[in-house]
Formats: C-alpha cells, structure tokens, sequence
C-alpha cells in the first residue's frame, strides 16, 4: 500500500486505494480501526500489522456483495450475502462456509 503519511497512535493515513482511521503503531495498522476503500467497500475490526484480523466489513465479490462478520480475511460469524441476481442468505458462516441453518430469498420467495 502506498501512502502518504506516517503517525502514532490514533489517526489516518490515505493510501492508493482508500483509507484507514485508527490505531496506528510502529507506522501500521495496529489495533481497532476502520479502512475505506473508494469503491465504498469497507473493513471495520481489530488489525494487525496492516492485516484485518477480525471485526465486520462490506465487501464486493464478483457475484454479489456481503455485509458481516470477518476473521482472518474469511467470512465469519453473523452475515448477509446479496446476490446480483437480487437473492440472499443470511445466516452464520466459519471461515467462508456457510453453517447451521439460515434465511434464504431465491426469485423473491423467502
């Protein structure tokens, strides 16, 4: 990531492709902080040494887009997934499976 400036403790620093406001130590993404990316996706959650550890997002895939819980760059706990296709489940996820049972829209039926 290129950025365009260095701080300790709480504060922001732009990059290339968005930008990060939190904690800030050893001039990296230490502690809990949130990262904007232009395109309006977003990471909300703890970091470590510039990597998203854990917390929430909103994230655009290529099929669709997902609001929830995030560990370890993987869909995780409590989540939404909309589909292009206007559909979406909704349920609990561990490391980007989907577990247990959920609600699920498919052509507008629920």
């Amino acid at each position: 990531m290129e950025r365009n400036n260095f701080i300790e403790g709480n504060g922001k620093i732009t990059c290339s492709d968005g930008y990060y406001e939190g904690e800030i130590k050893n001039e990296k993404f230490n502690g809990k902080g949130k990262y904007y990316y232009f395109d309006g996706d977003y990471y909300d959650g703890y970091w470590l040494n510039d990597k998203f550890f854990k917390g929430t997002d909103s994230f655009i895939y290529d099929n669709g887009y997902y609001e929830g819980g995030f560990y370890n760059y993987k869909k995780h706990g409590k989540g939404k997934y909309y589909f292009n296709n206007g559909n979406y489940f909704e349920g609990k996820y561990q490391f980007d499976k989907i577990i247990g049972d959920g609600e699920e829209r498919i052509n507008g039926v629920i």
